[in-house]
Formats: structure tokens, C-alpha cells, sequence
């Protein structure tokens, strides 16, 4: 059932597997791809009990040495204060230029590996082993890697891409409910953005959230190529590539007013683009069918946002922090029709306020 999906990117191309044996593969595909034979794995508390055993095991098969390097789990841990430990954890392990990093878990440790990869000795290969839904159909793939400031998410990174990603969509059978969900707020989003996902989704919504294999499998691997068509086209954001930021600039503002804390990623993401698709029905931009749909879809889902505590300032402050922001302006992917997203830059304050006062109403 593995699918291999090619980002295209000259001598910087690189393969997705996404299957269901990936993590007992991922010794051979390292080999494959002419990596070296050391690895530091880095993952978090929550999967190195359920997948880190796996990991090394499937390395050693293959001939690779690894170290590892446990960090606590949760967003809060993509800091300077992580990053600093887990440089400094590995230089006490020895860890040298002719390694490479194995980042194994969601979203969270694909970002702050990553970015140790890309920095730790001037840079180390790395591969994307992702064990969550939003990190298999999104994060893991495309380079992008960070850690978040206090004053905003993701102000601190780079663009490296992996050597290879290797997604085994049986590691989503150990996923809560909730996390579930969030990866569905990254599917909904290639939902607007491709023609004919958001059916697959609308359709099987019941088989998602039950994370049906051969389902998930359809849908992260539609995910995936869509991503790699928009980055093979503009790697490094500076057009098409924007449109992925769909529903992330309120999730952004959503996500640091609450500290990191509350909403998970993806479940921010729901929340933005049912108010950036709000915010285009209301210029006239899109049809009000569009927002009925994303919030139809959304009603289907076991999704609890507290909007109620949240201070409207909190909210705004990130937004104008946005890296995405040009000339001072913040910078939207909003929503015409499915299959058309553009990018505006003229969105009001006023506009944005009234889209988290219609979020307020619509989570109440």
C-alpha cells in the first residue's frame, strides 16, 4: 500500500513514502537514499514509548548507530530553552558532522528538529518521520522548520528540506480523538485548496475520525501531492506557496493568545478558516454556499473551542508580528471558490474583529 511521492527540487529532490510498514523500512530508505551511518533520533515523551524501539530497531537492521534524544511533548517545547538542550545534549553525545537527525513524532518535533538539523554544525541531513495525522499530511513535508518566540509562532527558523519523509499511517491508530481531529484541520484546508478533496472528506467524515487506514491513507497521500506540486513551483514562499497559509494567520493570533496551550494546531487552523472564509463572504469575494459548507463540515467534527476568555488585544498583537506580513500589512489566503485562494493584503482590523466576534457566535 506505499505510495512514493517525489518533491521535485533539482539535486534537492527528495521521496514521501506513505504506507503501512514505513517505520520498519525506514533502515533501507535511509540506506537508499545515501545517508550516513549515524543518526540522532529526536522525539518527544509521548511517542518515544509507543515508536522509538521500532525506530532504532528498523536503523540497526540497516546498519545504523543511533543516539537518542527525549524532549518533553507539547508546543511549548518548540523554544530557544529546547533548542539550546538539544544542542547541547547531543554535542555531550558526540554527535558529529557525519551524522544525520531522524525527527520521529508530530508536528511539534518535526518543526524543532528540523531546525536543529539546520543549524547544529552548520547543518546535518534529516529525515521527516512523522507519526501524526497533521504532520503527515502537512508538516513533515516542504522544509519549512522553526521554533516559536514569545511574541509569535514560528519567528524563528529556516527553509531545509528532509532527505526523505517516510509516513506510516499506522502509527494514526494511537492517536487521541482530539489529535484526530487537528490533523483534519490541515486536510479541510487542502479541501478548499484542491478540487474534489473536500467530497473525499465531506463523504467520509465517519471513517476519518474512526482513522480508517485504507481512508487515511487516500487522503494524506492527496495531501501530500498537492503540497508537492505548490512547493516544487515556489519553494521558499514568495507566491503559490502562500496559499497554504489558509485559515493559519487568525490560527496564529488564536494560538498565541491562548499561549499555546489550549488549542491544538490544526484545531486552530478550523477555527481560521472558518473566519478567513467568513471574512471573504463578507467582501463578496466568495459565495456564502462556501461558508455554509466549511461550517457544515465543521459541525461534524468533535470540535470544542473556548473563544469566550480570549482578549480581542491578544489576538491582534501576533497578527501584526505575522511573518508573512509585507509593508506592515497582514497578509490573508483567503478563499473565492473551491480550488481558488488568493492572497490579499488589505484586510481591515475592523474586518478581522468582526470574524473572530462570528467565530465567538459560531463555538458558543
Amino acid at each position: 500500500m506505499t505510495k512514493a511521492i517525489e518533491v521535485r527540487l533539482g539535486e534537492r529532490t527528495y521521496a514521501v513514502f506513505i504506507g503501512d510498514e514505513e517505520l520498519s523500512r525506514l533502515g533501507e530508505r535511509t540506506v537508499d537514499a545515501g545517508l550516513p551511518a549515524s543518526a540522532v533520533i529526536i522525539t518527544d515523551s509521548n511517542v518515544a514509548g509507543l515508536y522509538l524501539l521500532t525506530t532504532r530497531r528498523a536503523l540497526e537492521a540497516a546498519g545504523v548507530r543511533s543516539v537518542t534524544v527525549v524532549t518533553p511533548a507539547g508546543e511549548s517545547q518548540k523554544s530557544l530553552r529546547r533548542f539550546n538542550a538539544i544542542l547541547t545534549e547531543m554535542l555531550r553525545k558526540g554527535v558529529g558532522r557525519d551524522w544525520f537527525v531522524v525527527a520521529l513524532g508530530g508536528g511539534v518535533i518535526g518543526d524543532l528538529a528540523g531546525f536543529v538539523a539546520a543549524t547544529y554544525m552548520r547543518g546535518l541531513p534529516y529525515v521527516q518521520v512523522p507519526t501524526t495525522l497533521l504532520a503527515q499530511v502537512d508538516s513533515s513535508v516542504g522544509g519549512k522548520v522553526g521554533i516559536d518566540h514569545r511574541l509569535g509562532k514560528n519567528l524563528v527558523g529556516a527553509f531545509h528540506q528532509p532527505r526523505l519523509v517516510c509516513a506510516d499511517v499506522r502509527s494514526l491508530s494511537t492517536l487521541p480523538a482530539r489529535e484526530v481531529v487537528s490533523g483534519l484541520g490541515e486536510v479541510v484546508k487542502y479541501g478548499l485548496i484542491e478540487e474534489g478533496l473536500l467530497e473525499l472528506v465531506e463523504e467520509n467524515v465517519d471513517a476519518l475520525l474512526a482513522v480508517s487506514p485504507e481512508k487515511m491513507l487516500e487522503v494524506a497521500q492527496r495531501c501530500v501531492r498537492t503540497k508537492a506540486e505548490i512547493i516544487e513551483a515556489d519553494e521558499r514562499e514568495s507566491g503559490r506557496r502562500m496559499v497554504l497559509n489558509l485559515g493559519h494567520t487568525i490560527a496564529h493570533g488564536l494560538e498565541a493568545a491562548t499561549r499555546y496551550s489550549k488549542l491544538r494546531h490544526g484545531e486552530a487552523v478550523l477555527a481560521g478558516i472558518a473566519a478567513e472564509t467568513w471574512i471573504a463572504v463578507n467582501r463578496g469575494t466568495a459565495e456564502s454556499a462556501l461558508l455554509d459548507r466549511v461550517t457544515l463540515l465543521l459541525g461534524k467534527l468533535p470540535l470544542t473551542i473556548d473563544l469566550a476568555h480570549l482578549r480581542m488585544r491578544d489576538i491582534l498583537k501576533p497578527l501584526r508580528l505575522d511573518k508573512k506580513n509585507r509593508g506592515g500589512n497582514v497578509r490573508f489566503a483567503l478563499p473565492r471558490k473551491i480550488g481558488d485562494v488568493v492572497i490579499v493584503d488589505d484586510v481591515s482590523e475592523q474586518e478581522i474583529i468582526s470574524s473572530i466576534e462570528f467565530l465567538r457566535t459560531l463555538f458558543r
